[in-house]
């Protein structure tokens, strides 16, 4: 984590570490013991042989550190670096003005270009004396710490603040121990100030504010990892510095200078005890910079495949789950479900899928977090089927119905109760499908079955199958042809009644009054005995002697003749109004007396118009003739006089 922002921030670029230190300059351990370095090279202090190039004194390129392998341990200082080998010994490279080398005395192989001069150094590793049993190393901005196997610490070079613990204030280019100081397994330090670790969690330290022996400081405990930072000169010019502990719970504390937000815990606020660094968790290892801080933690696990990558809803289906960084896992999730797991290795899980519904990404969890969605954690819970439009029709079958729900974009088949049915997938949430015949009437469940298994039962899917509408008896059983009359149509499954049919020819209107009863109003229709059929949604009732209507031709009768009189010469359009009138062509005819009107033309059963013919003077009476049949003499009604 950097400390530029008040908050940790994520810090990239180095790979395969197994420890890091930083002040100036970032130095990073390998696992294959070697030491990279990035940052500073005055004095000589990234130790890669380099010369001091103008430009390039705070260099971001990543560089080995010369001549060293097989070490074991890394600390950095403000002007130069300390690795501890395997054999116990220690390497130092950097400044040697006032014995940070370790070496014996205040000289250096090379003179190397400082920040303000030049510097006796040495630009690569060289031998720290009379040390051969290391484990560990620390630096300050001047001067050095190194923990022997025997849980003693020796210190050499700057001392002017009683940073090497000997209890004076006399710089030594030659290691000595620290006073009062056993059982210690690991020390870190910055300038002026030096701290140790004891093996009971406790934290000592000295120089700077503290004083020339070690004491321990307040408020930690528990602790199994320490490091300091420099972060340079106050106005009084003394040096500002901050610490970090790492808590055996992988929680980070931290104190000392925080103006740019390298104590991590929300604000620049200087903090001379130690407080929580905020959002650590799963912390491994930690070192300071100049003005940051870097936190490491366990990797994050990534899901490469799954196999299967689908099975059923109701769970139970063996995955095995391959990717990396898999052997701490310690949950395995589907979606947000919990899965029971076994770990294989690093590289490979048993899971058991929980219960679930859709596609859903299946999460690995370790001590470093849990990683977002990959392409390859897909699990494939199956085809769902949310809704049914219409989710009803009748037994005969051939509804067009839209299926919807979730993955149905790969279905292979759609049944209805057990018989398939033809489909077509319109997209991943969508299926249109025609209902097959039914086995019967009653509700049946719409399947819908894909790659990923067959859609479970949930209530959404179920298609109810209607029996066809039945007519058992008609009242009145006829009416004139003319239409008009109101027929009560007794019979079964009539709720969902869409049409009344009486032959040909809908029903005028009709109503639905219950599920044994419409009513309806009879269209004109030809002399005849047709068949009253009923459309529901269960289809249309079949024929039956029951539901025959008979329309009886009625003569026609005529109410007024307007005008009641005309011309002899005739010509003269009169309305005729009665009843029983025809409304096809030449259906309806009328005499004036014994002679034929002309242009006959019947809006309605009720109306007509026709032209009087030519007649001699006096009244007649007009008739009506449909079908054979005459109106009677109806005067005065039906009187014209000529004139």
């Amino acid at each position: 984590m950097l400390g530029w922002d008040p908050a940790p921030a994520p810090l990239s670029g180095l790979s395969g570490i197994t420890a890091v230190s930083a002040d100036f300059n970032t130095y990073a351990l390998t696992a294959a013991g070697t030491v990279l370095v990035r940052g500073n090279n005055e004095d000589g202090a990234r130790g890669a042989g380099e010369p001091e190039l103008p430009g390039e004194s705070h260099s971001t390129k990543v560089a080995t550190v010369s001549g060293i392998s097989g070490a074991t341990a890394v600390a950095a200082g403000s002007h130069g670096g300390y690795a501890v080998l395997g054999d116990g010994s220690v390497r130092a490279w950097g400044a040697n003005d006032l014995g940070q080398l370790g070496n014996g005395v205040i000289l250096g192989p090379e003179i190397c270009n400082g920040a303000n001069a030049k510097v006796p150094c040495s630009r690569v590793p060289v031998t720290v004396s009379g040390i051969s049993s290391a484990t560990a190393v620390a630096s300050g901005g001047d001067f050095a710490l190194a923990l022997l196997s025997n849980g003693t610490v020796m210190a050499w070079g700057h001392n002017d603040v009683g940073q090497l613990g000997d209890g004076t204030r006399n710089s030594s280019p030659t290691p000595a121990a620290v006073r009062n100081l056993t059982g210690v397994v690991a020390v870190a330090a910055t300038q002026g100030y030096s701290m140790a670790l004891l093996g009971n969690g406790t934290v000592m330290a000295w120089g700077e504010g503290v004083g020339k022996l070690p004491v321990a400081v307040s408020g930690l405990s528990g602790v199994s990892a320490i490091a300091a930072a420099w972060d340079g000169l106050e106005q009084k010019g003394h040096p500002e510095r901050h610490q970090l502990a790492l808590l055996a719970d992988g929680t980070v504390m931290a104190w000392g200078s925080n103006a740019n937000g390298q104590l991590g815990d929300g604000t620049t606020t200087t903090r001379s005890a130690p407080v929580p660094v905020q959002g650590l968790t799963g912390v491994r290892g930690i070192a300071g910079d100049f003005h940051g801080s870097t936190a490491f933690g366990a990797p994050l696990a990534t899901v490469g495949a799954l196999s299967p990558a689908e099975g059923p809803p109701a769970g139970g289906t063996p995955v095995s789950i391959t990717g990396s960084e898999l052997g701490e896992a310690t949950a395995v999730t589907f979606g947000s479900t919990p899965a029971s797991f076994t770990i294989e290795s690093p590289t490979s899980i048993a899971a058991i899928a929980p219960p679930g519904t859709g596609v859903v990404d299946v999460h690995v969890t370790t001590p470093g977090g849990t990683p977002g969605p990959s392409a390859g954690d897909r699990f494939d819970y199956g085809p769902a089927v949310t809704g049914l439009a219409p989710a009803t029709g009748p037994a005969s079958g051939g509804t067009a119905v839209t299926i919807t729900g979730t993955n149905l974009g790969e279905a292979t088949e759609v049944r209805f109760g057990s018989t398939s049915a033809s489909f077509s997938i319109e997209s991943a949430t969508s299926i249109s499908a025609i209902a097959p015949p039914g086995t019967g009437t009653g509700t049946v469940a719409v399947t819908v079955v894909t790659p990923g298994g067959a859609s479970p039962a949930t209530g959404a899917e179920n298609f109810f199958y209607e029996a066809p509408p039945t007519v058992s008896a008609l009242s009145p059983p006829g009416g004139p042809t003319a239409g008009g009359t109101a027929v009560r149509i007794t019979g079964t499954n009539l709720l969902g009644t869409s049409s009344v049919s009486f032959g040909t020819q809908p029903a005028a209107s009709f109503i639905v009054l219950s599920p044994s009863v419409v009513e309806a109003v009879s269209p004109p229709h030809a002399a005849g005995v047709p068949d009253v059929t009923v459309t529901a949604t269960g289809g249309t009732s079949a024929a039956s002697p029951a539901d025959r209507f008979t329309f009886t031709l009625a003569a026609p009768t005529i109410f007024s003749v307007s005008p009641a009189g005309g011309p002899v010469a005739g010509g003269t359009l009169v309305t005729v109004t009665g009843t029983g009138f025809a409304t096809g062509p030449g259906e309806t005819s009328f005499k004036f007396g014994k002679v034929a009107g002309t242009s006959v033309e019947c809006t309605s059963t009720t109306q007509c118009t026709v032209f009087a013919p030519a007649h001699k003077k006096g009244r007649v009476d007009v008739y009506a003739f449909v079908g054979g049949l005459s109106s009677k003499k109806a005067r005065p009604a039906d009187e014209y006089a000529f004139a």
